[in-house]
């Protein structure tokens, strides 16, 4: 049989356990989250760490679950405005996000990965001495020395730093050991630098990155929106917020599935540079419908499923037929009744190893269509999950639609403003930080709101935007004044001005994953075949060749006969074959039984291919009444009696 390693697909409702050859005979067992973690954790060994290149982007990660948060092409601050120091500087401590860079060929954190023995926390290894309070003797807070590896998530302890006091101690009376208090020298951490770049799953779509800064010119950095199924709406509400303060420049949107960080679409804005703001969107949207409709780069194809079908049941070797010799004491009878018995035992052994294989190649074969069954099914998950992914996305379009459109201009601002203290009119210049939008509107404040918006810059920008599942609208602005949360009503001084407009097309999707996959496991199928060659004439002893072999009924042979099940029985009386053959035949009906049962059976309770050999043989005391079988047939050949049950049932 080999050896067999086993994967048990979790899918919903159903449960079925994979099983294939493997190069030991310890079995895994495991659901289909964890064989399409397997393919992750091939990405895995392919991040290198270290390389550099004139190419890059910089990543900016959520310190404590590594979900990417932006992506800054090139390491242009300026242009991408994304850095913050609240966040991001490690002056004072460990920071909100992490970042490291990302090359074509692989990743590196912002200090040298040969990074070692800095010196990290606060104290003195001069003992008494740091009394003076001097260098290099006084207490000092190393993590401000050297704050970006002191507080890096990607650093670990080099030492403790224990030999250094006591070699101090030895000059100091061992007081180093009470005023070193937590020092100790850090290193640069690639296993936990690889494991940030690999939950964050970016190497799984790194080369489309790298692909697409080559093919548009890319003005910022990336921004990133995660969708979790059920929640999209909510989502997308929380980054429209988000965007009404943000000024960072952006050059496209990165989609990611909430729960895993897989991709979903990438759109770069510069693809629509020819396009007016509004119809670029609309574009963007169908792009991002189709992006998600053809992305099956996650789905487990039909190739990674083959390695764990079970290899072909190998015909067993029959015994060999044994040389006998006449003994000069022997009598011709008895000489001969004993060719007899062996003859008998041979042929009986050679027909229980028949019935054996010809069992295993029904039970593989059974097992490879629950194989094929557990595949569809989980195709026909992933299929309508990403069509209900699709569904509420569709429903969703006017959110949307407020998300992306902020994402374009990267926000709006004011600049230029005047004040008309008779009318109290506030004049002013909104513009955006992206695609050259520009327009002088005016707006009704009173004189304290005004100076607060003009001299303290207490103010936000929010556009106006209406969208529906077909159309997207900006009607105007709002000037909101932050420490009082006054909005006031912007009127365009262009009366000319008209509001801008367009229509989003969503097309219709079409079904992107291939379930029909039963031409590619039937091949794989195994056919019974008969293990003893007919056609070639066994030579026993030549006294009794002819006699014996021809003497055993033809159809005592078969296991299992046009779907039928059949126990068989052979011995020297009657009472005594059917007993034999009402033997066989219970555990016939009990492997059947229990392949049939554990087939059916609901979550996580259907075993292997090999645990169902194992199980049925442990568990075949099946009670069977006369009316559960009949004679198949009985025939006495030279003395012996060869009985056949089948299962009326």
């Amino acid at each position: 049989m080999g050896y067999y390693k086993t994967i048990l697909l979790s899918l919903g409702l159903s449960s079925f356990l994979l099983s294939g050859c493997a190069s030991n005979n310890e079995a895994l067992s495991t659901n289909i989250t964890t064989i399409e973690k397997s393919k992750r954790e091939q990405l895995k060994d392919k991040i290198n760490v270290g390389v550099s290149g004139s190419q890059n982007f910089k990543a900016y990660v959520d310190s404590d679950d590594y979900r990417l948060k932006y992506l800054c092409y090139n390491n242009n601050e300026k242009l991408c405005n994304y850095y913050d120091a609240k966040k991001h500087s490690y002056t004072n401590g460990a920071v909100d996000e992490e970042q490291f860079y990302i090359y074509p060929s692989g990743y590196a954190p912002l200090f040298s990965p040969s990074t070692r023995n800095v010196q990290c926390g606060t104290g003195s290894l001069a003992g008494w001495l740091a009394v003076f309070m001097v260098e290099p003797f006084g207490m000092a807070d190393h993590n401000k020395k050297n704050p970006m590896v002191c507080y890096s998530n990607f650093t670990k302890v080099d030492s403790t730093q224990m030999g250094v006091r006591f070699v101090w101690g030895m000059l100091t009376f061992m007081t180093p050991f009470v005023t070193a208090g937590n020092m100790h020298t850090q290193m640069f951490d690639a296993q936990s630098f690889k494991e940030a770049i690999y939950i964050s799953n970016i190497e799984s779509f790194k080369t489309q990155l790298f692909e697409l800064s080559t093919k548009y010119n890319l003005e910022g950095g990336f921004d990133v929106i995660y969708l979790e199924q059920g929640d999209i709406k909510e989502n997308l509400e929380d980054k429209y917020s988000e965007l009404l303060t943000s000024e960072v420049k952006k050059a496209g949107v990165i989609f990611l599935e909430k729960q895993s960080n897989r991709l979903l679409s990438i759109n770069v804005f510069n693809k629509y540079k020819n396009e007016h703001l509004m119809k670029a969107i609309s574009l963007q949207i169908e792009d991002l419908l189709e992006n998600i409709e053809k992305n099956n780069r996650y789905v487990l194809k039909y190739e990674d499923i083959l390695p764990f079908i079970p290899a072909e049941i190998t015909p067993p070797a029959i015994p060999a037929v044994p040389k006998l010799v006449k003994s000069e004491y022997e009598k011709q009878r008895e000489f001969e009744a004993k060719v007899k018995k062996a003859v008998e035992e041979r042929e009986s052994e050679i027909r229980n190893l028949q019935r054996k294989y010809s069992q295993d190649v029904e039970e593989r074969n059974s097992y490879i269509d629950n194989l094929q069954k557990a595949y569809e099914q989980y195709l026909e998950q992933t299929s309508t999950k990403k069509n209900r992914l699709l569904s509420e996305l569709k429903k969703s379009l006017p959110v949307v639609s407020k998300v992306l459109f902020l994402e374009n201009t990267s926000g709006y601002g004011a600049k230029e403003f005047k004040y008309d203290a008779e009318r109290e009119k506030l004049y002013f210049n909104i513009y955006s930080h992206n695609k050259d939008f520009n327009q002088e509107v005016v707006a009704s404040v009173q004189a304290n709101m005004a100076r607060k918006i003009k001299e303290n810059k207490s103010f936000k920008i929010i556009p106006k935007i209406t969208a529906t599942a077909s159309a997207i609208e900006l009607s105007g602005f709002d000037i909101l004044e932050t420490s009082s949360n006054q909005s006031f009503e912007t009127q365009y001084t262009n009366i000319n001005f008209k509001p801008q407009i367009v229509s989003v097309v969503v097309k219709g999707t079409k079904e992107s994953i291939t379930k029909d996959v039963s031409n590619k496991f039937k091949k794989y199928k195994q056919k019974d075949q008969t293990i003893v060659d007919t056609s070639t004439k066994e030579m026993w002893y030549i006294q009794v060749a002819k006699t014996v072999n021809a003497q055993v009924p033809k159809w005592f042979s078969n296991p299992i006969s046009n779907g039928a099940i059949i126990g068989y029985g052979e011995a020297e009386t009657l009472e005594e074959a059917k007993v034999n053959a009402r033997n066989d035949l219970a555990y016939m009906v009990s492997a059947k039984i229990n392949t049939v049962y554990e087939k059916n059976r609901s979550i996580d309770e259907f075993k292997s291919f090999k645990e169902i050999k194992k199980q049925t043989k442990q568990t075949s005391e099946v009670e069977l009444t006369s009316s559960d079988y009949k004679i198949y047939k009985q025939d006495n050949a030279d003395g012996r009696w060869y009985v056949g049950f089948v299962y009326a049932r």
